[in-house]
């Protein structure tokens, strides 16, 4: 039996991505929450990302060559379809939803946190709300508030399209492109589970607004969660 361990963040997309296929080959692993960019980068000194899965002492990190290693070591059930074309289909809508859900992801933390140095500078003393609350009346300021929440609406919307067009890559089969789980249902899942269970407004609404979707996602939560990692908040490195 191999020692693997999965180093991860506690929130992220691409780690249950890679716990999912540990749980669906069967895979005893440890999970460990990494903090701190020195543990990362100790972690994986050449890309300095995670997740970073460990077998017997070697290291990989990158959910592409994760998967791509998880499918060398466990080739059992296949994470890939037999057909070639099948296959591509699969690895492009993987490769898509990893693209697209770090591209949403990264503008809504960008406008997050233009709200939050907006909000930071409207607080302070007695003086500083009276120069707000003149501000307010004379309109000044409101333009630049408005304009980051309404980012932060139109990057909900997108990714809402976004949503549907996996709706329509789905269709009423139980996974992508196949009747049997691979990689493209692994990438999906990784990000509708964040952002069902993450911190984006109106992402649980979104998701459930969706039920093929939803039901997805449900599939491969049971699966992973019947899987067999355990947690645990300190590396032992």
């Amino acid at each position: 039996m191999h020692n693997v361990k999965l180093y991860s963040q506690l929130v992220n997309p691409f780690t249950e991505k890679v716990a999912c296929a540990l749980a669906l080959k069967g895979v005893h692993y440890q999970r460990l929450e990494v903090s701190g960019s020195d543990e990362v980068k100790q972690l994986s000194p050449d890309k300095q990302i995670l997740p970073v899965l460990e077998v017997d002492g070697k290291r990989v990190s990158g959910s592409v060559d994760i998967i791509r290693w998880i499918e060398e070591l466990y080739p059992e059930p296949s994470l890939y379809a037999a057909d070639p074309k099948t296959r591509h289909q699969q690895e492009s809508l993987a490769d898509w939803s990893d693209t697209s859900f770090a591209f949403y992801w990264n503008r809504w933390l960008t406008a997050v946190e233009e709200n939050e140095r907006n909000r930071v500078a409207s607080s302070g003393g007695i003086l500083s709300r009276i120069h707000q609350h003149v501000d307010r009346q004379l309109g000044i300021g409101q333009d630049d508030e408005m304009a980051s929440l309404a980012s932060v609406r139109n990057i909900m919307d997108e990714l809402g399209r976004r949503m549907d067009d996996l709706v329509g890559f789905l269709g009423n089969r139980p996974y992508f492109f196949a009747d049997q789980l691979s990689v493209a249902d692994l990438a999906v899942f990784g990000m509708l589970l964040v952002i069902r269970d993450g911190p984006m407004p109106r992402s649980i609404v979104l998701l459930a607004d969706r039920p093929t979707l939803a039901a997805h996602t449900a599939r491969l939560s049971k699966l992973t969660q019947q899987g067999i990692g355990e947690r645990d908040s300190q590396s032992d490195d």
